[in-house]
């Protein structure tokens, strides 16, 4: 199976990981020495993204992705993905379109996130 392949399934896993705040499944796919940047231009941590899903600062409750980009270089594979998400952060409702970027990178422990950002999409589009 290529890395591609391995990454699409990982998506899936996330995916599911963030709507049921899996946090063991989380763990398991966040490298540890992860960055992600998210809407509101804090950039947060592994140990801050599984606070937040613990804890229940973020909820999502549905995400549907669309238009999902993929392109292996070596070990690390990028992803950019469309998403309708709905869910709700310090309280604050969330609801509309983002494009995620995330970096996979193969490690003797399996597919981890290394890297990655959200930014809203201004625009409706077909999701």
């Amino acid at each position: 199976m290529s890395y591609k392949e391995l990454v699409i399934e990982a998506e899936g896993l996330l995916k599911k990981a963030m709507i049921q705040a899996d946090c063991a499944l989380l763990e398991t796919l966040l490298h540890n020495e992860m960055s992600f940047a998210i809407p509101t231009g804090e950039v947060i941590t592994k140990s801050q993204e599984l606070q937040n899903y613990s804890a229940g600062t973020m909820k999502v409750f549905d995400i549907q992705t669309s238009n999902q980009q993929i392109s292996e270089m070596g070990d690390t594979v990028s992803v950019s993905v469309l998403a309708y998400l709905n869910g709700s952060y310090q309280g604050e409702p969330i609801q509309g379109n983002f494009r995620f970027i995330r970096f996979w990178k193969v490690t003797d422990q399996g597919l981890k996130i290394i890297a990655g950002s959200s930014t809203p999409v201004p625009y409706d589009t077909t999701i």
